[in-house]
């Protein structure tokens, strides 16, 4: 939870501290460490693609580079 907008009830566990009482600036260092998953698959997630192949894209290296350059 990047904290977009101010929750309204509960709590927000992240890496065993409840952040939802967090200021701006204290969340702006844990924005690095959070990905936004939106809940709606249709607009996250090409359906023409495997799971496999969404999960995998960040892992794949583009074409003409090599490891040494990553």
């Amino acid at each position: 939870m990047s904290k977009l907008l101010e929750p309204t009830a509960g709590s927000i566990m992240f890496e065993g501290h409840d952040i939802a009482g967090y200021s701006r600036s204290r969340m702006r260092a844990l924005r690095t460490d959070i990905q936004m998953i939106f809940q709606d698959p249709y607009s996250s997630l090409n359906p023409r693609h495997t799971i496999g192949t969404i999960v995998g894209a960040p892992f794949r290296i583009p074409e003409g580079q090599d490891r040494a350059r990553r």
